[in-house]
């Protein structure tokens, strides 16, 4: 759970920043959601929503900065009894970086964010399940309300970079045009990143899976900030039980070593998610 290093705090402390789908690993893309995690904040009465056609970027007195933009969109700020909880948006135009400021008054405290290899990507509830709804009736896949072979399912993430038609920070995604994933190429010789879900077979490594499920959309969800809908249809063989699902990202590295990519294709997998299948 702690993915970041305190470097420079004074009455507030910085304990942790983690992805808000899964409260545990940090690695952040622009129009992602975070969790800070921390000490030291005052005058927070319980739990305090961001209100408004645009999410505030201060509240209850809290701005938080991240990386080369503008003050990071507050969802909320929570005091839970011992320490205190920000959630936000890493703003859309946000360029490389690798810190996050927490300011209230004059305190102020920066950490440095140090994600893992793989990148968390879906939301999942306490016991690993997957967040996503049956597209026939919209009702919460649960394993009392399972999936079923050859059905689609709305599952629900964050991080997965940019899309096309882009909201302002902090303002919910629209429903007309929709925004569709529209990654872009990274450096020169690498193709944007192509993303996939993958459904492993039982026992089967997902590195060695090279089927991809069928997938109609990948985008943000509308009417929410910062969380993005995957349609996907579980596979006609899948078998009953607890499915394992993951993202795959590929990338084309080109015929050319590339610090950091690689050469030819290269793909990562995210944080896995369970999917529970009923026949």
């Amino acid at each position: 759970m702690f993915a970041s290093m305190p470097i420079g705090t004074a009455g507030i402390q910085i304990l942790a920043i983690t992805s808000s789908t899964d409260f545990q690993s940090a690695a952040i893309a622009p129009g992602s959601l975070e969790s800070i995690w921390c000490t030291g904040l005052t005058g927070i009465q319980g739990v305090m929503g961001g209100t408004g056609p645009i999410l505030p970027t201060q509240l209850a007195g809290v701005s938080v900065y991240a990386g080369g933009a503008a003050n990071a969109p507050i969802l909320a700020v929570a005091d839970l009894g011992g320490y205190q909880l920000i959630n936000i948006q890493i703003p859309w135009d946000a360029g490389g970086f690798n810190a996050i400021a927490v300011s209230q008054g004059q305190e102020k405290a920066t950490a440095t964010v140090t994600g893992g290899a793989q990148w968390p990507v879906f939301f999942a509830g306490g016991a690993g399940y997957l967040v996503a709804r049956h597209a026939s009736d919209y009702s919460l896949v649960a394993p009392d309300n399972p999936a079923r072979p050859g059905e689609w399912i709305v599952g629900y993430a964050s991080n997965l970079g940019p899309v096309a038609n882009t909201p302002p920070s902090g303002a919910v995604a629209p429903n007309n045009p929709l925004s569709p994933l529209a990654p872009t190429p990274g450096a020169s010789g690498v193709s944007a990143p192509v993303y996939s879900v993958v459904i492993p077979q039982p026992g089967e490594q997902p590195g060695t899976q090279t089927e991809a499920v069928d997938s109609n959309f990948m985008g943000l969800a509308p009417g929410t900030v910062g969380v993005y809908q995957i349609n996907f249809r579980v596979p006609d063989a899948a078998p009953a039980g607890d499915a394992v699902v993951y993202m795959r990202k590929t990338v084309d590295c080109g015929f050319f070593f590339v610090q950091g990519c690689g050469r030819g294709l290269t793909s990562t997998f995210s944080d896995s998610v369970k999917l529970p299948i009923g026949h």
